[in-house]
């Protein structure tokens, strides 16, 4: 006789998705986010076409502990991270930047009050955030000649920067190196007119001036902002190095 069995093994969860009763119809028209914290908690949050805010934090094992949804309030964009075993859920609401920390324990998630940590001189304007798992870090254009870099201790400011632009609306992005300490910020100035792609960069404690802003490449309607990223080299050792950023744009 055949005695049928079940594995133990766990399935590898390689996807996430929004779902019936999770949200209203309509996601899809503006990127998601994702971030996996030091625990291997995920937090995953998305806005509709309409501006209803939808955020879930699922366990190691894909059990869902933890979800939210707000129509009340049209959100323009959220992203997420995590700091340690900490989520930080952003959002922008007109030309208001908000985070919230959602603090992992055993049996409960603590949420923090919900806090303004940049204003944009437009809510068509641009930011990003980005951390190196001990801060978080934010940049967003709050005038209109120039942006505006914050380094982050929960939701509390505790450095800040600026960037002079020459002129429009400057899409922005940011990338945190663990490896070299240091923030990286690019940027598209004046893309209607010049057209400047470039990046400057920032010593994570601090940010004090490291590399004065750099143009890379000049054109407008031509380009978008650097996406800074890690640039893994060939190492003898069984875990790459990381020794220098690698863009594109």
């Amino acid at each position: 006789h055949f005695q049928g069995c079940f594995s133990t093994c766990l399935p590898v969860r390689a996807r996430h998705a929004f779902v019936g009763e999770d949200a209203t119809i309509g996601f899809g028209a503006k990127p998601p986010s994702c971030a996996v914290n030091s625990l291997g908690y995920i937090l995953v949050a998305a806005v509709s076409g309409a501006g209803s805010l939808s955020a879930y934090i699922e366990n190691p094992v894909g059990v869902r502990i933890w979800a939210i949804s707000d129509t009340s309030t049209t959100t323009l964009k959220v992203q997420v991270l995590a700091v340690g075993a900490v989520f930080y859920l952003l959002t922008q609401t007109g030309t208001t930047i908000s985070a919230l920390s959602l603090t992992l324990a055993a049996s409960s998630i603590t949420a923090s009050a919900l806090t303004t940590v940049g204003t944009l001189n437009g809510s068509g304007y641009f930011w990003d955030s980005s951390s190196d798992g001990t801060n978080w870090f934010l940049v967003h254009q709050n005038a209109a000649a120039a942006l505006r870099i914050d380094r982050f201790t929960t939701v509390t400011s505790t450095h800040n920067a600026a960037l002079a632009m020459t002129a429009g609306v400057c899409p922005c992005t940011i990338w945190a190196s663990t490896g070299q300490s240091k923030v990286w910020v690019g940027y598209y100035d004046d893309p209607t007119a010049t057209g400047n792609v470039g990046y400057a960069v920032y010593l994570s404690a601090d940010l004090t001036l490291s590399q004065a802003a750099t143009t890379i490449a000049t054109g407008a309607y031509d380009f978008g902002p650097p996406l800074i990223g890690s640039f893994y080299a060939p190492a003898d050792t069984a875990i790459p190095n990381i020794t220098t950023a690698l863009c594109v744009y």
